[in-house]
């Protein structure tokens, strides 16, 4: 069953800083202002469109056009922003937006190329799913410095000339901008204590493919820990504003794991090793005339089959359990992950 990857990207969230403030003056640096601000009303509602889709999508490649909309529209601002002339010679303001609009291009048009390469192969282990998070954390950290020193030389500017900023603290698209950032920030935290124990469990299914007794043992143990790492974890985590959904989602699936380590397994684990004893014994009744045959290598063979018969059953019900919980509980989590979305993120 496939899990739910949510990308957290939120690139972009300081942008509105010129959409959430105007400017109130009577003097020609108000209006320059404005003619500044006026660039990012587009770009804003682009970033949510943008953020809304990553946050309903499994995969970065289907909202790429997305980011190419978004990607003309900053290039378009920095023409228009560039060709602005100064105020009573002062380019100050003009030249630090188009330097911040210009770290915002290169950020979404290289850093976000590598991240979504980073995508192709971020599952194939828990670390590099560490680094691919990580590189997305990397590249908001970075716009957000950007937005913050923009947001200083803007203020600046308007003290210079004498222009009252008042805050607009009614813009929705900032402020689902905001908030969809920080749930997407902590359901990242969530889904990595989720994914390490999931990767961790299909170590153990392959380890159960090869009849491989020793890696079963090494994985089993593993993931036991692992597990109890993770719900440790999940109690620094908490909720995210009283949503408590994902958190408990995960919660579930990990002691389910643990379960499974800790006593699902090794009921597997004694039935191959009875396989094991049944096929020696076969075999050697395979190559071996029956009249030369001692009673006890009979009484062996009868009691390899018994313990095989009896095991079938058991390894069959405890397998079969194993199927339907390990997909009830993926499913589960798949489920709270998309309604922590509708509710956090609103399309």
């Amino acid at each position: 069953m496939d899990i739910k990857n949510i990308l957290m990207i939120s690139v972009l969230s300081g942008i509105g800083l010129f959409n959430v403030t105007h400017a109130q003056s009577t003097g020609d640096a108000a209006d320059y202002m404005r003619s500044i601000s006026d660039q990012y009303e587009t770009i804003q509602k682009e970033m949510w469109d943008y953020t809304s889709t990553v946050a309903h999508s499994r995969s970065a490649r289907k909202v790429e056009k997305n980011r190419e909309v978004l990607l003309k529209t900053i290039s378009k601002s920095i023409n228009e922003v560039k060709a602005l002339s100064s105020f009573d010679r002062d380019y100050s303001l003009r030249d630090s937006v188009v330097s911040f609009l210009r770290l915002n291009y290169r950020v979404l048009n290289n850093d976000f190329d590598k991240i979504i390469d980073m995508e192709e192969v971020a599952e194939q282990s828990y670390d590099m799913m560490e680094a691919y998070l990580l590189a997305q954390e990397l590249a908001n950290q970075k716009l957000e410095v950007a937005a913050g020193n923009m947001e200083i030389q803007y203020r600046a500017f308007a003290d210079k000339y004498g222009v009252h900023i008042i805050e607009n603290n009614d813009d929705k698209i900032s402020q689902k901008l905001k908030k969809s950032s920080e749930a997407l920030k902590y359901y990242n935290q969530v889904y990595l204590v989720f994914f390490k124990a999931y990767k961790q469990e299909l170590y153990l299914m392959d380890a159960l493919e090869r009849n491989d007794i020793n890696s079963i043992e090494q994985n089993r143990n593993a993931l036991s820990g692992i597990s109890d790492e993770g719900l440790e974890k999940l109690t620094g985590i908490s909720h995210f504003k009283g949503d408590n959904s994902i958190n408990a989602s995960c919660r579930r699936m990990l002691l389910f794991y643990k379960d499974e380590a800790e006593t699902k397994i090794p009921v597997l684990t004694d039935f191959l090793q009875t396989t094991d004893e049944y096929n020696k014994m076969a075999e050697l009744f395979k190559s071996k005339d029956r009249k030369l045959l001692t009673k006890d290598e009979v009484d062996k063979y009868n009691e390899a089959v018994n313990n095989y018969n009896k095991g079938v059953n058991k390894f069959n019900t405890t397998n079969n359990t194993l199927n339907f919980k390990r997909s009830y509980n993926l499913e589960q989590w798949n489920n709270s992950v998309g309604a922590f979305m509708t509710r956090q993120v609103p399309k």
